[in-house]
């Protein structure tokens, strides 16, 4: 019985000077990306209603040790506007948040290749009427869950300012959206 508690005790303090360590690497940081959205959404008689490419700012925080690391993020898009066929006239946007797992891999001085692998909440709103006669489509208010895998590459111009670019998809539990493809470039900055 001893010899359990010694071996637990021993346990205890190694795990405890392996996380202490871990936390002294840990790197809190803060970043802003461009997104660029091209959306599947569906159609309706054959013809796309709703603008499907978007424009997105993209805030997030993050923490992150020497190859790991999570990121919150919020993502919202520009209202786009779209006339289909001159007889109605539509508004498409949407809204995004969640977070996302991160891998580090560094492959030259200041070069490192990233992955993503991550779970978003989004939200499509999308309204429009009859060009003629003023009459309102049915308005759509869509919402569900979204895995987000994306890769790209990040350049760290100096231990606190760093550049990424990357491609993402993400597929959608939301009516009338089945997945997104997406292009991202932002700027960190860890503290």
């Amino acid at each position: 019985m001893k010899k359990m508690l010694l071996l637990a005790t021993a346990a205890t303090l190694l795990s405890m000077n392996a996380n202490a360590n871990m936390m002294q690497d840990m790197k809190p940081y803060i970043g802003l990306d461009y997104v660029y959205t091209d959306a599947d959404i569906s159609k309706v008689d054959h013809v796309s209603m709703y603008k499907h490419k978007f424009d997105s700012a993209n805030i997030n925080i993050g923490m992150r040790t020497c190859n790991m690391g999570v990121e919150a993020y919020y993502q919202m898009s520009t209202k786009e506007k779209k006339t289909v066929l001159d007889t109605y006239k539509t508004k498409t946007d949407f809204y995004s948040f969640g977070a996302d797992l991160m891998g580090y891999l560094p492959v030259y001085e200041k070069v490192e290749l990233i992955g993503a692998l991550g779970l978003g909440q989004y939200d499509f709103t999308a309204k429009g009427h009859e060009i003629a006669t003023g009459q309102k489509l049915k308005h759509r208010d869509d919402s569900g869950i979204g895995i987000r895998m994306g890769a790209g590459v990040q350049y760290n111009f100096t231990d606190h300012f760093a550049v990424r670019a990357m491609g993402r998809y993400t597929w959608l539990d939301v009516d009338h959206v089945n997945h997104l493809q997406e292009f991202v470039i932002g700027a960190r900055y860890s503290f």
